[in-house]
């Protein structure tokens, strides 16, 4: 029979040996110590077939509503090796009973509603006007004939863009923040309202189209300003929403 292979023990006086490296001898100056981490003692992760693994069993079970009850002890979250973006796949449609609807007639496109919200569940996008006009799941409550968008640029010879405010209903918790902020600048663009039975579907398929209709054009972005910022889908889709430790989220 071969060999058994070798466990880390920290009570092997082979390891002992190996382990006093991590220990300033006594007499020795301090220049000549060097701390480092015997090889044995480092345990080897396959990253691509961990976050495989933790997507499908992790993630999965939360998804079902059974990661509390019946996932087991994982040596990789013991060690906080939390694959990133994962919140992303996470989904907090049913957490609240109610959610931000976006009036488009009184909406002026400061964007502060997008900024304020802890979870990345509210975002904005500019297009010029033609451009969603030819598509057929065009919804004209989403966007708002705004000065910013639509009458500056139109002044400095470009096409007007229409201005969208979308809610995703899988991030937002319902903590309404950007309700708030929009009503304390007098601008009450955005309210709350109940869920029903077709609430949900209806703000999928608006959210769907806002990832579809493409990214704001550069000509319509003001780079000196730190809001419009967010239009850029480099900026905004750097932030995934999902996390359960902030304003709204009774998880924490």
């Amino acid at each position: 029979m071969g060999e058994e292979p070798r466990v880390f023990n920290p009570l092997d006086g082979a390891v002992e040996e190996e382990l006093s490296v991590l220990t300033k001898q006594p007499g020795l100056p301090k220049d000549v110590h060097e701390a480092r981490l015997p090889t044995e003692s480092v345990i080897a992760l396959d990253v691509a077939a961990y976050v495989a693994d933790f997507n499908a069993r992790v993630i999965g079970a939360y998804e079902k509503g059974i990661g509390s009850q019946e996932l087991p002890a994982d040596v990789g979250v013991a060690r906080s090796l939390i694959p990133a973006g994962t919140a992303a796949l996470r989904d907090f449609s049913y957490l609240s009973a109610e959610i931000p609807e976006f009036i488009a007639d009184t909406c002026v496109g400061c964007m502060t509603c997008v900024t304020e919200c802890p979870d990345a569940a509210i975002l904005g996008k500019a297009i010029p006007a033609s451009r969603l006009e030819r598509e057929p799941e065009f919804d004209g409550t989403h966007w708002a004939r705004t000065r910013k968008y639509f009458d500056v640029p139109a002044r400095r010879g470009l096409e007007g863009a229409l201005f969208g405010i979308f809610i995703d209903p899988t991030k937002c918790k319902g903590c309404a923040e950007c309700v708030e902020v929009c009503a304390e600048l007098g601008y009450d663009a955005l309210r709350m309202v109940r869920k029903d039975d077709g609430t949900l579907e209806r703000y999928r398929r608006a959210f769907n189209f806002f990832r579809k209709v493409g990214p704001t054009p550069a000509e319509y972005i003001n780079e000196k300003s730190l809001a419009d910022m967010m239009l850029a889908e480099e900026s905004a889709l750097l932030y995934l929403g999902g996390a359960g430790s902030c304003m709204g989220c009774w998880l924490t």
